[in-house]
């Protein structure tokens, strides 16, 4: 009796309080139930010496229920749990409930009717419940493999019925379905080449009426012919808003009038040349005879943007295969890769040789560079995603990204041979993640939870990398079936993912991929990585010297950014040296954030460095490094602001809209006679906006009716040009920035 109370009372209490509480209490359980258990039993006719039988009976009788609690706890729940996952999951929830309740308690009753049954009878003695058991046992193995052989069948059932989902996001999904200027000016440009072509659907889809006015206004201005059939499909459309049909017809008039000549003269009295020339673009492109190849070049070897933009909508419109090269290398040109990609896309296959051979003379441009290989996977043929698959492999990992993202678009699927460079490249990626759960380990260890949630960051950008490569090496529907599996953390989430690698993934990768997977703590996930990649926890000194002296393309330049603003003070020769090699970088943040450290640390360091670095830069980051410079001005400031705004798009990809904000007191910005189209935001100190709306064409009434602001008030300044280069470079996360402007932006 004193051993039941004993195993019961520890088995509570480490169930609710864990096994420290528990050992720490226990000389007191000792006596107290000890005691507690002797006067119980002298009060029942029993002292302490009863026969040693009835003790031993007790103890097998506890010993019986804490294995079956033990069991039932750690295998058959879990098992059946895992089972669960195989059933489809419009009924798994209520066979579960089932299962564990109504079933459940219906076979407790029936196994205790059947042994009270037994029991009951003369002839049955004890030794043939154990002849019963063992029979018993031998059948559950049996049905227990059987089951296990129709879990696994039923997992392939599964796998088989998963169906590949379409990831990609068009440019119009992302314009089309919203209202503000912005996105209606960014739609114009993106439909114009389709509309002067005949396809005129964007008119019907879109319900955006800046795009209309902009139509309207753009053939009114340039009285442009070949926005006539546009202006009558706009006049015919009676969804459209009755002011808007009434523009389209009285420009569409005005356009037959003037049949689309809006020369001008100079103070003498001539006809400016450019208004002759691109007056003649225009008519040129409007009508149906072909244009000559030399007044195609003429115009593409002119300064004027405008003449550029008219000869590459030249040839797409009449098709001039033999000049895909010079619409080809407009993709560089600021200003015309929207409508360079536009007629490319419109020559489909017969744009991938020249495509090919650009991106491999414009190397040295990421954003180009990005550009095509997104244009090479719209197209989607074999050999596009032939020179796709070898781009993985860059030394880049925007490049890569890029890559891998169009061959998912297009539904690459690997052959043999491809599929084993995969599985390297797979093992590869892997390792890289090694590291980053080595320096979380470091971080743990070191108490440092800030820079800790920016590796975190890092490593969960890794496994996407990670499961998007293995999407295209196997079948992709089955491995986001598994990614949402280990996603959901839990033990029979994981062992069901586990059960499909098991099935999916080849031998050769599969161990280092269950052990990266596996939901252990970092300390066991990193003992069984360190068995295919060699390595060791680094120290917290090390690591930060790591952190900023690694590749750019294996950790991110926020990530970088962010442990130098974290460090307090400079502390070894070594972190000095490396935080000065920074100085040097070609990335602006970094040399924020090196020349502030060197600020906080010793301003007389700075001296140490001054003479090595070039004269463009000395007095601006000896400003910095003074502190003569405002806080809010800084990349760190402005990049954190944005990803408070815009919480889903990664900090270093929104460095490049940081790069655009412009930093204005309210007095500054008022005195200026010009502004560009831009978003303000007027904020406190703590970067709480007070107000946010859109400026066009220099008007700053809404600033102007603030009649006052506190003197720390600031403002940030965002120029839709900005806006326009971001989208170019990361068109899926835009989305969320114009959708933002639809919705908190006032006037835009």
């Amino acid at each position: 009796f004193t051993l039941l109370i004993k195993i019961l009372a520890f088995s509570y209490l480490i169930r609710n309080y864990g096994l420290k509480t528990c050992l720490a209490l226990t000389p007191f359980l000792i006596a107290g139930f000890t005691a507690i258990a002797i006067v119980v039993g002298m009060l029942m006719g029993y002292t302490p010496a009863a026969p040693s039988g009835f003790i031993i009976f007790f103890l097998l009788m506890a010993l019986s229920r804490l294995f079956s609690k033990s069991l039932k706890d750690s295998i058959e729940s879990p098992a059946f749990k895992v089972i669960y996952q195989t059933v489809d999951e419009k009924v798994r929830y209520e066979v579960q409930s089932g299962i564990d309740g109504t079933v459940n308690e219906m076979a407790a009753l029936s196994s205790g009717i059947l042994l009270a049954g037994l029991g009951a009878l003369s002839f049955i003695k004890l030794i043939h419940f154990s002849w019963v058991l063992f029979i018993i046992i031998i059948c559950w193995i049996i049905l227990a493999l059987k089951l296990y052989s129709e879990y696994r069948g039923s997992i392939r059932k599964s796998l088989e019925a998963v169906g590949t989902t379409d990831s990609s996001v068009s440019n119009n999904r992302i314009i089309f379905s919203l209202k503000n200027r912005v996105a209606g000016n960014e739609l114009f440009r993106h439909e114009y080449f389709n509309i002067i072509t005949g396809n005129l659907t964007s008119l019907e889809h879109s319900e955006n009426k800046w795009f209309l006015n902009k139509v309207i206004g753009h053939a009114r201005s340039f009285q442009d012919l070949s926005l006539m059939p546009a202006l009558k499909k706009i006049a015919g459309n009676r969804d459209v808003e009755e002011v808007y049909r009434h523009n389209a017809i009285e420009v569409n008039d005005e356009i037959e009038t003037t049949k689309g000549d809006t020369r001008k003269l100079d103070q003498k009295g001539h006809t400016k040349a450019d208004d002759e020339k691109l007056i003649a673009a225009r008519k040129t492109l409007s009508g149906d005879r072909l244009p000559q190849t030399t007044e195609i070049l003429r115009l593409l070897r002119d300064n004027n943007i405008e003449s550029k933009r008219y000869a590459i909508y030249m040839i797409g419109k009449f098709r001039i295969r033999d000049m895909i090269s010079e619409v080809s290398e407009c993709l560089s040109l600021p200003g015309l890769e929207t409508e360079a990609s536009s007629v490319l896309s419109s020559f489909g296959s017969d744009a991938s040789d020249d495509l090919q051979r650009f991106y491999l003379n414009s190397s040295g441009s990421l954003n180009t560079s990005k550009l095509i290989l997104r244009l090479l996977g719209k197209l989607n043929t074999r050999e596009n995603n032939i020179f796709l698959f070898a781009r993985l492999w860059s030394n880049s990992r925007q490049v890569k990204e890029v890559a891998l993202k169009s061959l998912i678009d297009c539904g690459f699927k690997a052959n043999a041979e491809e599929k084993d460079k995969l599985n390297q490249l797979i093992s590869d990626i892997i390792g890289m993640i090694t590291w980053n759960i080595s320096a979380q380990l470091s971080l743990t260890k070191a108490n440092d939870k800030i820079l800790l949630e920016v590796i975190q960051k890092e490593t969960f950008a890794w496994n996407s990398f990670l499961f998007n490569l293995l999407s295209i090496t196997y079948d992709s529907g089955s491995v986001s079936k598994i990614r949402a599996n280990i996603e959901t953390g839990t033990v029979e989430g994981v062992n069901y993912a586990l059960e499909m690698i098991d099935m999916v993934i080849d031998e050769s990768i599969k161990a280092k991929l269950v052990s990266l997977v596996d939901v252990v703590p970092d300390e066991e996930k990193l003992k069984n990585l360190h068995t295919f990649y060699p390595g060791e926890v680094p120290s917290y000194d090390n690591l930060i010297e790591d952190i900023l002296n690694r590749d750019y393309n294996l950790i991110s330049i926020w990530a970088k950014a962010f442990t130098l603003r974290h460090l307090d003070i400079i502390s070894g020769e070594h972190l000095k040296e490396t935080v000065f090699a920074l100085l040097f970088s070609p990335e602006k943040i970094l040399q924020e954030e090196a020349a502030s450290l060197i600020g906080r640390t010793d301003k007389s360091l700075f001296g140490e460095i001054l003479h090595r670095l070039p004269k463009g830069e000395t007095k601006w980051l000896g400003n910095i490094v003074s502190g003569n410079t405002t806080t809010e001005s800084n990349l760190f400031e402005k990049v954190t602001f944005l990803t408070k705004l815009f919480n889903h798009i990664p900090e270093d990809e929104l460095l490049l809209l940081a790069g655009s904000v412009q930093y204005h007191k309210p007095e500054e910005l008022r005195a200026k006679t010009g502004l560009p189209d831009s978003i303000i935001w007027i904020l406190q100190p703590d970067f709480t906006i007070l107000e946010s709306f859109g400026v066009f064409d220099s008007d700053l009434s809404e600033l102007n009716e603030q009649k006052s602001f506190a003197s720390d008030v600031f403002i940030y300044l965002l120029p839709f040009s900005g806006l326009e280069e971001f989208r170019k470079s990361f068109p899926d996360n835009s989305f969320e920035i114009y959708n933002y402007i639809d919705l908190q932006v006032k006037n835009a």
